[in-house]
């Protein structure tokens, strides 16, 4: 299949897809975004998995800005949203990552925003898991003054009498991923070690959650079990410290671009 067929396919088949998911958000709007998945589709992406997830980041762009004043929608600067577009095809059945690159967009192209996007958030969320989107939501979406935190306990469990004693540690032990929904809360421990590792979130010693808050991950289920699997001596004590995981400066402005909240 030559180059001009392929391009034609492209135009015939996916293009005209786009323009009937945007036609309920009205002229303009179906207009800049369509002209945007146009220029994406510089390769024959129509397997349908393909075209769907495309299609679903398109529609909750459309959505988004729908919501906005006309005079605060631009499509004169389009970088990161051909760019963030662009990966969409590569998102099959990821609602969540997908929900991060539309927000991206719509930031994008709006005018009262356009200023702190960064075309680094693109290849922030290509680092994503489904989960890791679901634990920033679950932290930016926190009330007031806890907004971009989330809380945890260091464990220390000390075991042996006054001849021999020993101290284990369990840092950062929190129910983050359970509270934020998860599907594999388990890898919790994975997730915040990469969330940290691309420098969106960083742990901290103090709190602005209350000590009973911080007491029910410390009497949690997923605590005892964490007990019982190690084996402790009887008579063995466990004590426990408070402390959060909170967004860096640039993990803030990946949340105020990246996260509806």
């Amino acid at each position: 299949m030559n180059e001009d067929i392929e391009k034609g396919l492209v135009n015939n088949l996916a293009v005209p897809v786009y323009e009937d998911v945007l036609r309920p958000f009205g002229k303009e709007i179906s207009k800049g975004l369509a002209s945007v998945a146009r220029s994406v589709n510089t390769g024959l992406y129509l397997m349908e998995d393909c075209v769907n997830a495309t299609v679903s980041v398109i529609r909750m762009t459309g959505e988004k800005l729908a919501l906005l004043p006309p005079e605060e929608i631009t499509f004169s600067n389009p970088r990161v949203a051909l760019q963030a577009l662009d990966q969409a095809k590569f998102l099959v059945n990821e609602i969540q990552i997908q929900e991060l690159f539309s927000q991206l967009i719509a930031s994008s192209l709006n005018e009262n925003k356009k200023s702190f996007i960064h075309p680094a958030f693109i290849e922030i969320i290509k680092q994503l898991q489904s989960d890791e989107a679901l634990i920033l939501k679950y932290m930016a979406r926190q009330d007031s003054h806890r907004s971009g935190s989330g809380p945890t306990i260091d464990i220390s469990i000390k075991s042996g009498d006054e001849n021999f004693s020993s101290e284990s540690i369990i840092p950062e032990f929190n129910l983050i991923a359970e509270d934020a929904g998860c599907i594999y809360p388990e890898k919790c421990s994975s997730y915040f070690e990469n969330l940290k590792r691309i420098g969106l979130i960083a742990h901290h010693s103090g709190t602005p959650y209350s000590q009973d808050q911080h007491l029910r991950i410390f009497e949690s289920e997923k605590a005892k079990a964490v007990y019982e699997s190690e084996k402790y001596p009887v008579g063995s004590a466990a004590t426990w410290k408070f402390g959060c995981y909170y967004f860096t400066g640039f993990g803030r402005e990946f949340a105020q671009a990246c996260i509806s909240t």
